[in-house]
């Protein structure tokens, strides 16, 4: 689960590192690392907002809210809530079987 939480992470630090060549303050190294700047910032950006209204669904599975569940599944997309531990709710109107 860590390995695949790492991919995004590594995308927004690439997103970060690339900012001063976006900006035009440093001259790219190759023409690839430019297509390749973009391509992360729409996934990044674009796809994992996206993705917010798919994990608000999936939401009642970890029992988190939705502001957490939105700031995280913007950081990480779709490996946050297909990764997380389910969290089962305790059911009030049945008796306590953790004894």
């Amino acid at each position: 689960m860590i390995v695949l939480r790492a991919v995004p992470i590594l995308g927004w630090v690439t997103l970060v590192a690339g900012v001063p060549y976006a900006q035009g303050k440093k001259p790219w190294p190759h023409p690839s690392a430019r297509v390749v700047w973009w391509i992360d910032l729409f996934l990044s950006v674009v796809v994992h907002g996206l993705q917010v209204p798919v994990a608000f669904r999936q939401r009642h599975v970890t029992g988190h809210s939705r502001g957490r569940t939105a700031i995280m599944t913007f950081i990480f997309g779709l490996t946050y809530w297909k990764t997380v531990s389910p969290q089962v709710a305790a059911d009030p109107t049945q008796p306590d079987t953790s004894s």
